[in-house]
């Protein structure tokens, strides 16, 4: 009886990690759409700024779901910038930094399944919520995820 109750725990603990880790991506997802869709406030007549993390710091628009160190990066759950650029124009880039194959993986194909975003994992294109394309480009370990605004 005391081995079928240790796998059972042992299940119930690989199950509850498991879904921890979902949420966080999920989490995280949702925070990285929400920095995008917050990009458009700072925009003015001449463009973005260079750097759009300041900007969104001073407009208290930063998601609570990262931490903010105050420069002009914020870090994601696993311990890795993001960072908020443009040239000026229409263009916005976002990195995502040190982030391991299954977040890299998962993140992809969330932010790839618009047409809107261009992502890039390993210096590799993933097509349109190619989950495929997504682990393959994700599977070297941490990754940088890169985006930009398709316009």
């Amino acid at each position: 009886m005391t081995t079928i109750a240790a796998i059972v725990i042992a299940l119930a603990a690989a199950v509850a990690a498991r879904a921890m880790r979902q949420s966080t991506v999920y989490v995280q997802a949702s925070a990285l759409h929400e920095l995008l869709g917050s990009a458009s406030s700072v925009r003015t007549a001449e463009g973005y700024p260079t750097n759009l993390i300041p900007a969104l710091r001073m407009a208290e628009m930063l998601p609570a779901e990262f931490t903010d160190p105050g420069g002009d990066y914020v870090i994601h759950a696993w311990n890795g910038a993001v960072r908020l650029t443009s040239s000026g124009s229409n263009d916005i880039a976002l990195a995502v930094e040190a982030l391991p194959s299954n977040a890299c993986t998962a993140l992809a194909r969330s932010l790839s399944s618009t047409e809107r975003y261009v992502v890039e994992a390993g210096g590799q294109h993933i097509p349109s919520g190619n989950g495929e394309a997504a682990a393959a480009a994700c599977s070297g370990g941490t990754t940088i995820l890169r985006l930009t605004i398709n316009s």
